[in-house]
């Protein structure tokens, strides 16, 4: 991932201080590239050098003077009622953005019907739990019909960290993408079970000749149908839209697939688990050579076998990282405990919650985390190292500056963000040389932080 230095300073804006050369700094830059975003989080900073205050309070960029406006020393109710004229969503969208406002403010964002001002509450981690209840049955009501990679990423990421959203998102979720997305994390609660059975039935019934596409709506179908609660009055009709499928593919394609059998033995699976799978699943945790690699490809669409899969002490760390994405076992034991690259690789892949009293359990907890850290940085999750493992009394100071700098392109807790901003300043102060040296060299030498601190200093004080 290609280090963005208007990334890199919106981090560092995150932490509870920031020394006013690197503000004037980040002012500088953003300026330069006339980044409103990255202005309008200078501008909100409680602790904004007066000089700067004065400098944006006339900005006619509607994103700075949102965040102008919503200073702590701000009237609140001055705010409540700018957010309730100006209708531009750029602007709520920039408000809900913003954190430690009153919660009356966040109550009248959550009144909007959108999606973006809707997403914009759920990632701001002022925002009380009530609030982004209603946030997430206004972005689930509001999932775009055409969303990218962009767009379904964000959401994957609110889903995984919202198990509390789960009844929300469902109740109202109409798009196929994201109802697929909630169905492979979570199972619906009882009372959405049926509407959720209904999308993807529908998905799968527009699209009965047999096309691709609508794979991923077969592959919840059948996840859903394991679970205890699937809804009973929906097995005919589902078995039906899926026999059609099966048709399609035949006639259209050529293929051959078998979808309504798949179905009948999930549900059979979740009446009767005792005695389904039980010979598989002991297979594939004493699987070796070629019977482990057939496990393997098996295993795509089905949780339980990757379950099983994992447990097996021949599997490789790269085996691993294929199983661990696709199983339902999130809990940590003995196994990973004992082991730092296993436990990295559970953890990264899953994106599973890392707290010190978990890596107290591990026989060597500093080296699990860094395994996870390393994990998460290099693998699927495209560099996203998750801000609450950079919280624990097991990382020094000295593993955030061996941290890759593509790990500084998300958002990382405050203490880490004013440890480097302060890093940064000791060593660059007001030379204005040396920060763009920084910017320019940070884009093309793959490093540390600390190996580009070095590499800056060698460079401009030759």
């Amino acid at each position: 991932m290609a280090f963005n230095p208007s990334q890199f300073y919106a981090t560092l804006l995150s932490g509870q201080t920031c020394p006013v050369d690197l503000q004037h700094q980040i002012a500088r830059h953003a300026t330069s590239k006339k980044d409103a975003k990255l202005l309008s989080q200078l501008v909100a900073r409680p602790d904004l050098d007066p000089a700067l205050d004065e400098q944006f309070a006339n900005s006619s960029n509607h994103l700075v003077l949102a965040a102008w406006v919503s200073r702590p020393e701000r009237d609140p109710q001055h705010l409540i009622d700018v957010v309730k004229k100006d209708k531009r969503i750029t602007v709520r969208e920039a408000v809900a953005s913003i954190s430690d406002l009153p919660e009356e403010v966040y109550e009248t964002l959550a009144d909007v019907d959108n999606f973006k001002v809707a997403y914009a509450l759920l990632t701001n981690p002022s925002v009380p739990s009530h609030v982004r209840v209603t946030a997430a049955g206004h972005l689930a009501a509001n999932y775009p019909a055409k969303s990218g990679w962009d767009v379904s990423n964000k959401v994957s990421s609110v889903i995984r960290s919202g198990p509390d959203l789960v009844e929300a998102l469902c109740a109202n979720a109409t798009r196929t993408s994201l109802v697929e997305m909630i169905v492979d994390k979570y199972d619906p609660p009882a009372e959405s079970f049926g509407r959720i059975v209904d999308v993807l039935t529908d998905a799968v019934r527009n699209n009965s000749d047999g096309y691709w596409y609508v794979t991923d709506s077969i592959k919840a179908l059948l996840k859903l149908a394991k679970v205890n609660t699937f809804p009973q009055d929906r097995v005919a009709t589902v078995e039906a839209v899926l026999a059609t499928y099966d048709a399609g593919v035949s006639s259209n394609y050529r293929g051959k697939t078998d979808n309504v059998k798949e179905f009948r033995d999930a549900l059979r699976s979740q009446r009767d688990p005792e005695s389904y799978g039980v010979s598989l699943m002991s297979h594939a945790r004493e699987a070796t050579g070629q019977d482990l690699v057939d496990l393997l490809a098996q295993a795509v669409s089905d949780a339980s076998l990757c379950d099983a899969l994992w447990l097996n002490e021949h599997l490789s760390i790269e085996q691993r990282r294929e199983v661990a994405g696709h199983m339902t076992r999130r809990q940590f034991t003995v196994f990973e405990y004992t082991n730092p690259e296993i436990f990295g690789v559970m953890a990264a892949n899953n994106m599973c919650r890392v707290t010190d009293n978990l890596l107290a359990h591990c026989t060597n907890p500093h080296e699990s985390l860094k395994a996870a850290l390393r994990e998460a940085a290099a693998g699927r999750n495209y560099g996203h190292v998750p801000p609450e493992w950079l919280m624990s009394k097991y990382l020094t100071r000295e593993a955030i500056c061996d941290l890759p700098m593509f790990c500084f392109n998300s958002v990382i807790p405050a203490p880490v963000s004013v440890f480097v901003g302060e890093l940064l300043v000791e060593n660059f102060g007001t030379s204005e040389i040396h920060w763009a040296a920084f910017e320019g060299l940070a884009a093309t030498v793959n490093g540390t932080l600390g190996h580009l601190i070095d590499v800056v200093n060698n460079a401009v004080d030759v």
